[in-house]
C-alpha cells in the first residue's frame, strides 16, 4: 500500500472521532480570553492519544506585541 492510500485510510479510520471531537470544541464557548474550556479539551484528547501537552494561561500583552498576532 502507497503512502497516500495509507494517509486516506488512516484519516477514514479517525473520521468520527474527529468529528466527534470537533463537534464537542465548536459547542464551547471560546471568545478571544475565554479559550480555557476548549483548550482543555483539546489537551485532555491530545494527552488520551499519548502526547505531552504543556498548558499555560497567554498573557495577552505579550501575544499582542508579537507580529503575528491578529
Amino acid at each position: 500500500m502507497d503512502i497516500l492510500s495509507r494517509i486516506d485510510a488512516a484519516a477514514e479510520e479517525l473520521r468520527e472521532e474527529t468529528l466527534d471531537l470537533l463537534r464537542a470544541m465548536v459547542r464551547i464557548p471560546s471568545l478571544p480570553g475565554d479559550e480555557k474550556a476548549v483548550q482543555e479539551l483539546a489537551a485532555a484528547h491530545m494527552e488520551r492519544s499519548g502526547m505531552s501537552v504543556d498548558v499555560w494561561d497567554p498573557v495577552e500583552p505579550a501575544l499582542s506585541a508579537h507580529p503575528a498576532y491578529v
